[in-house]
């Protein structure tokens, strides 16, 4: 699909654009110096004679002495990372501010129960890139991210957060932004560091031991670091805000012989609802978050081979096992006829049968396993030409294996029916000891692998000198081939395991080469352009150009003023492309039902069987992006940023339930769109749903970031330091569903309008170090919405530092949720009262960790 043309009239407007600023700030503004007992670098500086070392600016193809370009970028330095008390680059990056709409945690209840995720301007996770030291990594083939927990803490030297389109620099996925992950090097030295958490309440505890080494000399260096971290589950009973589930799949089974469901035995007293539903609470068997365990291994290098020639390397292992477990699995039993259910239910008719929902106890709970394994590997050469050119050509491959075994509670569906009907050594009717035979059990498994192999070349340096300085300018080819399998057991592709979903295998590949362009234009002495393109063929979308323009003005030297606007291109993720079908329940709420039965329980959110299958004839998203605003910095004490920007998408890909379940009740034909809701003749309730990925329409999104940071050293008192971070979206309009008109979705329940970030810091000696962290989000609605908002949440961690300097080592102490608050939850939702990429789940923890160089 050619969409040239539609980006191509951005061209024009570009040059209507005024200037935008983003201050390059730490996360936490901290004073706190760790290099005098840290090991750092030995590396021989150059001597005058040799070429300047130029930095990699994110967001840039060009190096530059000066690493603030004219892009918002925010930057988490090292030890913004070792302050901020986690042991994952998932949870680091989950408290910034621009994670508007927060982002996905480990959590059970799929074969991606341990990937994380960061969603910049909630504009969706597969929309912010994931790169490292530059280049694009693979993603996980099922949820269609780059899972941020495959990367080790202790290799990492900073992390560059990019609030702005970039598909004119690095192509597909980068409309919310990009986060950029940069390694360290030219690291010579020893450390180590343990860490351990732990929780209020019972589980959710963490470990982590990390160690880093490094040795340089005038040829080169090599960087070696690992990671192993164990988190423990926790079970949803073990925190108020989780230990209530209820479900109407119970051990004594509800029937419907055309009248609706009620209890065919005698219920527990109290386990039953006003319908006559006998009721279930699967919280009591099932874990929230899942154990992890986790190796993580990163080791790069680089050797001059001679005064012109450089080679590098870089190669990256990871090997994560997660373990979570449900509840006994939810059955639905159709049309059942048997003398055995005449014998235990009144008003059973065998020749005409019965429907049935049935909790099955009998096989326990249901244990999943998953081994995930990461490897990748890059090779490269640079060649320095002259006094400012440089070539650099790469080639990377990268390989995810995960491997999920359902090794407990799921049956095959054909035997247990059986078995069931007989009534053979199973009182299941009255809740009663089940003696299955053995043919019964079964194990389910979905095998996952994900691909990426690359090659690219880049010349970069200057072509022209102009009065206020050289024209710099980057050029470069990339050729890349993404691959994607999901293999499930053959009993599950033909949806004939009873206790878990139905899915079938898919398969796809792509390829894609581009050529890509930027020139940095020196126009004034206080004033640079940025104009860069990038042109991308897509094998299975056809091609693509996407122009940016950036502009950075500085009138006077306290003040820069910067401005951007781009076009912006994402193809859609594979698995949506090409899976079959896969099962699932989310929580919606049936408007129609609602709408015609007004005092209905079906009017409170509930789960509903759900296959999603794959849509080949899905078109790619496009973007038009613009950010504007200015860095005020009066003296090295202060600076202050306010910047704008806005994003409006087409072709959205995506499917909104609700959206879905709203279209309906307006009169929409969903099923003009690929989706089939099926409904009880007899009593017009939703049985299951049908659908899958879509091109919803548009999305418009706006808001403002602003910041600034105080510090500075104040005699008789010690180091200060004060910094806040606030994103406020002020619209977000979107297409629910394809053909219906725009909505405001801000504020509906998981969108809040803002997310702010405080930092307080205080080092009363050199030694001696305090930060307060406070971070916030605003409030949303409830997920039935006429029973009101939940109310912004503020949460408190606090942390001691002290540095034993002699030693080489550092201390901290300290505590996530100092206060012990309760997130707020959402009651209108019995099920799924806290949402989890919104809020912590663990509650209270306190922490420890040491660290030593040497």
């Amino acid at each position: 699909m050619k969409v040239v043309n539609a980006q191509m009239k951005m061209k024009k407007s570009l040059l209507l654009m005024s200037m935008s600023p983003m201050l390059v700030l730490a996360q936490n503004a901290s004073t706190f110096d760790a290099s005098s007992f840290k090991s750092k670098s030995t590396a021989p500086q150059p001597k005058k004679e040799q070429r300047i070392e130029k930095m990699q600016v994110t967001g840039s193809l060009i190096k530059k002495v000066d690493v603030e370009g004219p892009k918002p970028i925010q930057t988490l330095d090292r030890e913004a990372l070792d302050r901020a008390g986690y042991n994952s680059v998932g949870d680091v990056l989950r408290d910034l501010s621009a994670n508007s709409f927060g982002g996905a945690r480990e959590q059970s209840g799929s074969t991606t129960a341990g990937v994380a995720s960061v969603n910049l301007r909630g504009l969706g996770a597969d929309r912010t890139l994931v790169l490292v030291n530059g280049r694009r990594v693979a993603k996980d083939g099922i949820a269609g991210v780059v899972d941020l927990n495959l990367f080790p803490m202790a290799a990492i030297e900073r992390i560059d957060i990019l609030k702005d389109s970039s598909s004119a620099t690095y192509g597909s996925d980068a409309i919310g932004g990009v986060i950029n992950l940069i390694t360290k090097s030219d690291y010579d030295g020893a450390e180590m560091e343990v860490r351990h958490e732990a929780a209020e309440y019972q589980g959710g505890n963490r470990t982590t031991v990390s160690g880093t080494w490094g040795k340089s000399n005038s040829r080169g260096n090599i960087m070696t670091a690992f990671q192993y971290r164990e988190n423990t589950k926790v079970f949803s009973r073990d925190r108020d805000w989780t230990s209530t589930g209820e479900s109407t799949f119970a051990p004594v089974p509800n029937i419907n012989t055309g009248d609706g469901f009620s209890s065919a035995g005698q219920c527990p007293s109290g386990n039953i609802d006003g319908n006559g539903r006998c009721l279930y609470n699967f919280a009591d068997f099932a874990t929230e978050t899942p154990e992890i365990k986790q190796f993580n291994i990163f080791s790069n290098g680089k050797y001059d081979i001679d005064a012109t020639t450089q080679a590098y390397i870089q190669g990256n292992y990871t090997q994560k096992q997660t373990n979570w477990q449900y509840a006994p699995g939810a059955v639905r039993l159709n049309g059942l006829k048997s003398d055995y259910i005449a014998d235990n239910v009144e008003g059973y008719d065998p020749n005409r049968g019965a429907d049935f929902r049935w909790r099955s106890t009998a096989l326990g709970n249901r244990v999943n396993e998953t081994t995930e394994t990461s490897f990748g590997a890059t090779v490269g050469l640079k060649k320095f030409i002259g006094d400012t050119w440089e070539i650099d050509t790469q080639v990377s491959g990268e390989k995810i294996k995960r491997d999920d075994r359902s090794v407990g509670g799921y049956a095959n569906a054909a035997n247990l029916r059986d078995a069931l009907e007989s009534g053979a050594n199973c009182d299941w009717i009255n809740g009663g000891t089940c003696n299955l035979p053995s043919n019964v059990a079964y194990n389910p498994y979905e095998i996952m692998e994900s691909e990426l192999t690359r090659a690219e070349v880049i010349a970069s340096g200057e072509v022209v000198d102009l009065p206020n300085g050289a024209v710099a300018m980057a050029v470069g080819a990339q050729v890349f081939n993404e691959k994607f399998s999901d293999v499930l057991d053959p009993l599950s592709q033909e949806g004939g395991v009873a206790g878990g979903g139905a899915g079938s295998t898919g398969a796809g590949d792509r390829q894609v080469t581009a050529v890509f362009a930027e020139f940095n234009i020196p126009v004034l002495e206080n004033m640079e352009v940025q104009a860069s393109g990038r042109y991308d063929r897509y094998s299975d979308f056809g091609d693509t150009l996407n122009p940016a323009l950036s502009m950075r003005y500085k009138p006077f030297e306290s003040l820069l003023v910067r401005a951007s606007a781009s076009t912006g291109f994402k193809a859609a993720n594979m698995i949506d492309l090409y899976r079959t079908s896969s099962q699932g329940f989310p929580t919606v709420i049936d408007t129609k039902y609602c709408n015609e039965n007004p005092n209905s329980v079906e009017c409170d959110p509930a789960q509903y069987e759900t296959t999603f299958a794959g849509n080949q004839d899905l078109k790619e998203e496009t973007s038009k992006s613009l950010s504007m605003g200015f860095v005020y910095e009066p003296s090295k004490h202060f600076n202050t940023s306010v910047d704008f920007f806005h994003v409006q998408m087409d072709n959205v890909v995506g499917n909104n339930l609700q959206g879905v379940l709203d279209a309906e009740a307006n009169g929409a034909d969903t099923s003009k769109y690929g989706t089939t809701i099926n409904r009880d003749p007899s009593t017009g309730r939703i049985t299951s749903i049908e659908t899958g990925q879509m091109n919803l329409g548009e999305r418009k999104v706006a808001g403002y970031d602003w910041g600034f940071q105080l510090k500075g050293y104040v005699a008789g008192i010690g180091r200060l330091g004060f910094s806040q971070s606030t994103t406020w979206l002020i619209r977000y309009d979107e297409n629910t569903f394809p053909g219906q008109s725009l909505s405001n979705t801000l504020q509906i329940n998981g969108a809040p309008e803002w997310r702010n970030n405080i930092a307080l810091d205080y080092g009363p000696t050199e030694d001696l170090s305090l930060l307060v962290n406070l971070n916030t989000t605003g409030s949303n609605f409830k997920l039935d919405s006429t029973e009101g908002k939940l109310e912004r949440y503020t949460q408190v961690d606090a942390q001691i530092t002290y540095a034993f300097r002699e030693l080489q080592g550092r201390l901290t102490i300290g505590a996530r949720n100092i206060l012990g608050d309760t997130p707020p939850l959402d009651d209108s939702n019995i099920n799924d009262q806290l949402n989890a990429d919104l809020y912590n789940p663990i509650g209270r923890r306190f922490f420890a960790a040491y660290s030593q160089s040497f």
